[in-house]
């Protein structure tokens, strides 16, 4: 099993779908962004999703990833050298901004930029 096809197996989550309109009900997520679905690997996006998983890399002990899906697609957000961010929780909407990466199992971002939105 490779480095992170453990936390890349395609899945298909009913909380991604069923949230997909919470997600455009946030007034505040007004901003230009790419559905995850139409990200392709090697572009620079920005997603807006919600935040499904926080899990440390049991492969590596020293990575955060974060699975997040917005109704159209699913992928991680991967912090190096992290083991938590205490500010990121399942249930929450995220404005993450990287580069698309692209492993065995799935669409990533690598040390995104990012921003946890408050509903209205």
């Amino acid at each position: 099993m490779g480095l992170f096809e453990r936390w890349r197996k395609p899945r298909k989550s009913r909380e991604a779908e069923d949230s997909a309109a919470d997600l455009w009900q946030v007034t505040s997520l007004r901003t230009e962004h790419t559905p995850i679905g139409q990200c392709q690997p090697r572009h620079g996006v920005t997603i807006v999703a919600k935040v499904l998983k926080v899990d440390t890399n049991p492969e590596t002990g020293g990575e955060l990833v974060a699975s997040v899906g917005d109704g159209t697609g699913e992928m991680d957000l991967i912090w190096h050298s992290r083991r938590t961010k205490p500010s990121l929780l399942p249930g929450q909407i995220i404005i993450a901004k990287g580069t698309v990466g692209q492993g065995a199992s799935g669409l990533y971002l690598i040390d995104p930029q990012y921003s946890i939105q408050v509903a209205e």
